[in-house]
């Protein structure tokens, strides 16, 4: 990136995504007794940045603190409080957490390649700003970013992320299905998944038979694209499409989400996925590409599902270089939380169930 671009680079944004990572539900209080003015943006950042500072469990580590809504005075339930008068503001708010030791080896990977980290960040919120537009955010929608390791799932409603929810199952345990029921190679077992599979065994073609080369002079395996379609079907709809809906009916916004579903991420590219979405959810399904803000900016080639968390995290820090600063470039805010962290661990903080 360096050498292309021919530009120094001195802190990056990080994505983050894993089995480690947590979301809890917390609520916090800001006290304006005798305040007659309008709740301010001041005092709101102020509120998210308590909460940002709670002590969560041993071995974990505050990711992101996302707001989900605050209640005026124990009555009026708002998402946009500033400008509005209160004594007491009531916030709730969604934390992410990650494990400790699974952050700083990714921490340690940046710096030993003498780049600071800026922030880090959830992919799947990344993603969303890549692949979704502002009116989807508003009127509810759910993105599901499936990679190799993990599905990950954020829904978005009122414009902000209300719910995230990391599901420890990726594509990357279809290709080991195929590769263990067939007795081929991982390598193999990939490209035959992308060549020749999908997700709904009825649009396979059941009169093709895959021949499959063997090394060290054993015989070729033969295997029908149908059984093929079996192997990626049950495994997709069992583990990743099913627990992605039960997840969905648990956040409680699933008849809130009037623009649907949206999939990307590597997984997205397995044919027929949408629409084996589409069956078992019954909402408006498309697949999520990166073009918000990048269709004329960048290779057509990147425009593609599995580049989805790279671009939002590109797009991610151009805005955040955009509404900083100059001073405060320079700090990055990795750095400034392990300074705060440091302060508060003599002081006793209240604890996360």
């Amino acid at each position: 990136a360096v050498q292309r671009a021919k530009q120094p680079i001195e802190s990056v944004c990080v994505g983050i995504a894993g089995h480690h990572i947590k979301t809890y539900k917390y609520n916090h209080i800001l006290y304006r007794h005798g305040n007659n003015d309008p709740i301010s943006d001041a005092e709101i950042e102020k509120l998210i940045d308590e909460v940002r500072h709670v002590t969560v469990n041993p071995g974990e580590e505050i990711i992101d603190v996302i707001p989900q809504y605050f209640i005026l005075d124990n009555k009026y339930n708002t998402t946009e409080p500033v400008g509005q008068l209160a004594s007491v503001v009531t916030g709730f708010f969604q934390l992410i957490t990650g494990n400790t030791v699974e952050i700083n080896k990714i921490v340690r990977c940046v710096q030993n390649a003498n780049v600071d980290i800026r922030e880090i960040i959830l992919e799947p919120i990344a993603s969303g700003l890549a692949c979704l537009n502002e009116e989807e955010k508003k009127q509810g929608v759910a993105l599901v970013d499936i990679g190799g390791g993990t599905t990950d799932i954020v829904i978005f409603y009122g414009g902000n992320p209300v719910f995230t929810k990391v599901i420890p199952i990726g594509g990357n345990i279809v290709t080991k299905d195929i590769a263990t029921v067939c007795k081929i190679s991982e390598d193999i077992a990939e490209k035959l998944k992308i060549k020749y599979g999908t997700c709904i065994v009825n649009e396979s073609n059941t009169a093709n038979l895959i021949t499959i080369p063997m090394p060290y002079g054993h015989e070729a395996v033969q295997i029908n694209e149908a059984y093929l379609a079996q192997i990626i079907n049950s495994r997709v709809q069992e583990e990743i499409v099913n627990v992605v809906a039960k997840e969905i009916a648990n956040s409680g916004y699933q008849n809130k989400l009037l623009a649907g579903l949206v999939i990307t991420g590597g997984g997205a590219e397995l044919k027929h996925i949408k629409e084996l979405f589409q069956y078992t959810l019954n909402m408006p399904i498309r697949k999520g590409v990166p073009e918000n803000g990048f269709a004329r900016n960048v290779q057509a080639e990147l425009i593609n599902p599995k580049y989805s968390t790279a671009l939002g995290l590109l797009k991610y820090g151009l805005s955040q270089q955009e509404s900083q600063p100059v001073e405060e470039e320079t700090k990055p805010k990795r750095q400034k939380k392990e300074k705060v962290k440091k302060d508060k661990e003599s002081k006793n903080g209240r604890g996360i169930g």
